[in-house]
């Protein structure tokens, strides 16, 4: 069964994510681009036409999401951490969760920024600590000090 038959899975994608993208355009316009490639998929014969749409929506999306994640300093309120980091597993590719597997140092990059910023949230009783843990096994996994996040997240090298 793949986890999109899954309840939680299937009210998360039919429910939760629409509710978020009518308050986050960028997320919006995400949709509706997988929308049209989704569809050009089905339907071979319309894939010359929906390719505009789908790439004009693409972009609107990251002209929309590049300004919020360059403001990403950790200060955000609460909520926006929250959604970000909830966000994120529900919509990796596989090839990224391919490139963890594989320990590529930007892959790995990527998800120990995750966890930097999740330790903005300590108030999160299910949370504390994990960022640091998480961000010391990227560290020994890689064997970089990865982009120096695990200084952001008060994490000291085991090895030392």
């Amino acid at each position: 069964m793949s986890s999109a038959q899954l309840t939680p899975v299937r009210e998360m994608w039919s429910i939760s994510v629409p509710e978020m993208a009518f308050e986050y355009e960028p997320l919006l316009h995400t949709l509706l681009a997988f929308g049209a490639a989704h569809r050009a998929t089905l339907l071979p014969g319309e894939a010359p036409s929906l390719r505009p749409v789908y790439h004009g929506y693409i972009d609107s999306a990251l002209k929309g999401h590049r300004p919020v994640t360059a403001q990403l300093d950790g200060r955000q309120p609460e909520f926006v951490i929250r959604k970000i980091f909830n966000g994120f597993p529900p919509v990796v590719p596989k090839l990224f969760l391919d490139f963890v597997v594989e320990k590529r140092p930007r892959a790995l990059a990527i998800l120990a920024h995750l966890f930097a910023l999740a330790k903005s949230v300590d108030n999160i009783w299910w949370l504390r600590g994990i960022p640091e843990q998480e961000v010391r096994g990227i560290d020994k996994a890689s064997n970089m000090f990865v982009c120096g996040l695990a200084s952001a997240v008060n994490v000291k090298r085991l090895d030392t």
